[in-house]
């Protein structure tokens, strides 16, 4: 709950704090219920992980937390291989990294 709400608060203001408080606010969740313990509750906890990661990636135009978060989605998918909503996930990471390179791309020439 407290990460929905930071990531939302980093969305809203484009503040990498409340984004990055989020990421550690979904991680200490998952320490305290594990993937053994509810396998679904986990998946949807990292699914947000990789969206939070993939705003502030494109935020901070950072390649590297773009990787991040789609490591992340991948785990999510793991889980639950025919979920929707983390194979969507897994296609705007992919779109922001395609993005990101262009973007650099760009810069080069």
């Amino acid at each position: 709950m407290l990460g929905q709400v930071l990531t939302q608060l980093g969305e809203e203001k484009a503040d990498a704090t409340f984004l990055t408080a989020a990421v550690a606010a979904f991680q200490s969740e998952q320490q305290v219920v594990s993937r053994e313990d509810d396998a679904d509750g986990w998946a949807e906890t990292q699914n947000s992980v990789a969206m939070t990661l993939k705003c502030l990636g494109v935020l901070q135009n950072d390649h590297d937390r773009l990787l991040q978060a789609r490591a992340a989605a991948l785990l999510a998918l793991e889980v639950a291989p025919n979920e929707e909503t983390y194979k969507h996930t897994l296609e705007q990471i992919d779109m922001a990294i395609s993005n990101a390179k262009s973007r650099a791309a760009d810069h080069l020439t």
